[in-house]
């Protein structure tokens, strides 16, 4: 069985990335992660992720262990996020939309007999939305 670390129970995480071309372009994301352990007398966590920049997120996540020694868990999510694709023609960009996503589902999963020392057996559902929008032509140069 697990128990409470003194150094815990709470982890808060910051991220950064950026990114450059050779020819002019850059982009960058500011991730903000924050996981809360040990909700319930299960040791239940709750992960929380927010990112900024050019991909906007947010995920949410909450790890429930049905036995207390986490043998088995079930754990619903929440995923949002909306990104930027660009459409080429050759080497240019002609075209870029934004894409949105939302994606929900839950994962139930058990380390008990085979698996115990290899990993995890999981099977899951997940339902997926996107839409695209925002389609932006660029003039190309002659």
């Amino acid at each position: 069985m697990l128990t409470r670390k003194p150094w815990g129970p709470n982890y808060l995480r910051f991220g950064l990335s950026l990114e450059s071309s050779f020819d002019g372009g850059s982009s960058y994301n500011i991730l903000i992660d924050y996981t809360m352990r040990w909700v319930n007398r299960l040791g239940a966590e709750w992960k929380n992720q927010v990112q900024f920049g050019e991909t906007h997120l947010f995920f949410s996540e909450f790890y429930q262990p049905v036995f207390p020694t986490r043998a088995l868990f079930i754990a619903p999510y929440f995923r949002w996020e909306q990104r930027f694709n660009d459409v080429y023609y050759g080497d240019d960009v002609i075209a870029r939309y934004r894409i949105r996503q939302q994606q929900w589902g839950a994962d139930l999963a058990s380390s008990s007999g085979p698996m115990e020392n290899c990993g995890w057996a999981m099977c899951g559902t997940r339902c997926r939305h996107a839409t695209r929008s925002g389609f932006r032509v660029f003039r190309q140069s002659t």
